[in-house]
């Protein structure tokens, strides 16, 4: 009783603190205009191999050794492309993913040898674009994406080859509009520690106005979005484009030590976590089309297609309660119709709900801590002997926390602490789970050597 009356008045509390500390509004933050183009890559490369000889006995007799060799390849690329526009009239956002992977495997027991070899390439397309009719109120939106899939094995015992291929291909169309924008406001949020850290230490000339702090989170974000090619170049030209402003503005005319470590600390090595504001009503509908088709031996052995149309209406809220603390609402309700008669294995329609809350707390730069509650619903078919179409509605209630502490640029700690009940965990032909429970803890950090 206690814990929850204490629960109850700290969600109060949250629900009914003033709007800004000291009226300072960060969801008066609106972004410049800016582009960004962002390319990265990653590869990994993994081997073993290892022999041994092994030898049974049996009864009073030991039998002939065994040479056993056992080695395994594996390598792993990824090549993501992703590009951001954003301007009062259009937010853009492309990404395009390539990942290619290869594996091959030797077991040899005695004179009996199987190898194979398992080779992956997925390419994914995706974007959105939203073209505001009335800035930050009325727009228009459109999402297409692409995803293409092949999968090859090769398995060979012996003499004995099986070779097994898997084409896979998912074509989606997001055609709708909304109402409402969500700015992201973490540039806005760094802006005003910096300034307020300068203006406490006595070095800035006069007082601060909330006019200065905007200016400067806006060249802030476009200095984050500007591409450079070397890291210390970078850092050299977003100072002295900082320290240029606030000479403009009249904010500082002498450069002392104590003026630029400040500068250069809440700047170079503070961690800046993602923090929005506003809420947007989404309502989509997109056209859905999906092909695979399964060859063994070169020779076709399965292929279905399946051709849906997803309705979909999703609401975010995102309210910045001060400077501290962030509540943020979803709402996402969405329903697959299947167009096709010969989709077999999949219902003719299937709802699914989601709805969360939660808050993030965010004191400083090195400390961020997330709680709140999520609930989902979805229908599932159900197995059974009978060829009627059976479906039933699954409950899931997830509550998750976690706290991230930043000690340096080398090193963070975080953990997680998650509970999940499900009323209908696991359902197929032969297994029913039903009021499932589960607990989850993870503590770790992470050390950056160099």
């Amino acid at each position: 009783m206690k814990t929850s009356l204490l629960l109850s008045l700290f969600l109060l509390a949250t629900f009914t603190l003033p709007a800004q500390d000291k009226n300072f509004d960060l969801s008066r933050y609106k972004t410049p205009e800016y582009k960004r183009h962002e390319l990265t890559s990653t590869f990994s490369l993994s081997g073993s191999r290892s022999t041994f000889e092994q030898q049974e006995a049996s009864g009073n007799l030991w039998l002939d050794a065994v040479d056993f060799e056992k080695s395994q390849f594996h390598t792993a690329a990824e090549l993501q492309y992703q590009f951001n526009f954003n301007s009062r009239k259009k937010v853009t956002f492309i990404s395009a993913t390539l990942t290619p992977n290869y594996q091959s495997k030797k077991d040899k027991e005695g004179p009996n040898t199987t190898k194979s070899t398992d080779a992956q390439l997925h390419l994914q397309f995706s974007g959105n674009q939203d073209y505001y009719l009335q800035e930050d109120k009325f727009f228009l939106t459109v999402a297409p994406s692409i995803f293409y899939s092949t999968h090859k094995d090769k398995l060979t015992s012996n003499s004995n080859t099986n070779k097994t291929t898997n084409n896979n291909y998912v074509l989606q169309l997001g055609l709708g509009g909304g109402y409402g924008r969500i700015e992201p406001i973490s540039d806005y949020w760094q802006s005003y520690y910096i300034l307020q850290s300068l203006e406490k230490d006595g070095l800035l000339n006069r007082e601060l106005t909330d006019d200065d702090i905007l200016e400067f989170a806006q060249t802030a974000t476009k200095l984050k979005n500007k591409r450079f090619f070397d890291y210390r170049i970078r850092k050299i030209a977003e100072l002295e484009a900082l320290d240029s402003l606030l000479r403009k503005q009249d904010l500082v005319t002498e450069s002392t030590i104590s003026y630029f470590t400040t500068m250069n600390d809440y700047w170079s090595f503070a961690s800046v976590p993602d923090r929005y504001a506003g809420r947007k009503l989404t309502a989509t509908v997109s056209p859905h089309y999906s092909h695979n088709m399964q060859k063994n031996n070169d020779t076709d052995q399965w292929e279905n297609d399946l051709t849906l149309l997803i309705a979909q209406l999703n609401y975010r809220c995102v309210r910045p309660i001060n400077l501290y603390w962030d509540r943020i609402f979803n709402l996402n309700l969405s329903e697959k119709i299947r167009l096709s008669d010969e989709d077999l294995g999949y219902p003719s329609n299937t709802l699914n709900l989601s709805a969360s809350i939660g808050w993030n707390y965010t004191p400083n730069f090195r400390t961020i801590a997330r709680f709140g509650v999520g609930y989902y619903g979805i229908e599932e078919p159900k197995y059974s002997a009978t060829e009627e179409e059976q479906k039933y509605w699954k409950n899931t209630l997830v509550l998750n926390s976690g706290i991230s502490y930043y000690v340096s640029p080398q090193l963070q700690i975080n953990g997680q602490l998650q509970a999940y009940y499900s009323d209908k965990p696991m359902r197929t032909s032969n297994l029913t789970q039903d009021n499932s429970i589960r607990l989850s803890l993870n503590l770790g950090f992470s050390y950056a050597i160099f």
